[in-house]
């Protein structure tokens, strides 16, 4: 990549609101960066993509796999499924989505929440966006079938992982909701 280019890219993020985003520093690190939004957000471990380029060991995007050894590496459960937006509502927690729909490698976001038929994301390139839930089904599912791929993180100790009936609520909310915890110290 050239310096232009990279430059080209960093102002493209300019002016958008990247409060609790960790931005992508090249175009096919956002796989990493929404793994570092995921850790710092949610899990209060603080890191960085450069960190985790650092024990990734190659420069390639970052795959679903990749990501989840990562988090493995670093001591999380970490499991990712084939799933349809229904079971993503009930499920009500932050999960990184491979966006494979929408590029030829794709692309990693963070679903923040859900509300009024809109999904909160933590975009490493767009910053904090929301997307009604018929376009999130448009670039979120594989193409020709009724699923995305999505990977859940979680500490070490918590029960919900890997995913199973008893710890699904009954239907997805229908208030406004944020699935990111307060920040850390507040």
């Amino acid at each position: 990549m050239t310096l232009l280019k990279h430059r080209s890219f960093n102002r493209a993020q300019a002016g958008r609101d990247f409060s609790r985003v960790i931005p992508q520093s090249r175009p096919d690190s956002c796989g990493l960066a929404a793994l570092a939004t995921l850790m710092n957000e949610v899990l209060h471990l603080p890191t960085s993509e450069a960190a985790l380029q650092a024990r990734l060991k190659h420069r390639r995007p970052a795959s679903l796999t990749d990501l989840s050894k990562l988090s493995r590496q670093a001591g999380l459960k970490a499991h990712a499924y084939a799933v349809d937006l229904d079971l993503l509502l009930r499920v009500q927690r932050p999960a990184i989505l491979h966006m494979g729909a929408s590029r030829r490698i794709g692309h990693y976001v963070v679903v923040r929440g859900v509300a009024d038929d809109k999904a909160w994301l933590a975009d490493p390139m767009r910053g904090n966006v929301h997307l009604d839930l018929t376009a999130l089904k448009k670039h979120w599912y594989v193409p020709r079938k009724p699923f995305g791929h999505v990977l859940y993180v979680a500490g070490a100790d918590e029960e919900w992982l890997p995913l199973n009936e008893e710890h699904l609520p009954g239907s997805p909310p229908e208030t406004v909701s944020d699935w990111f915890p307060p920040p850390a110290g507040r």
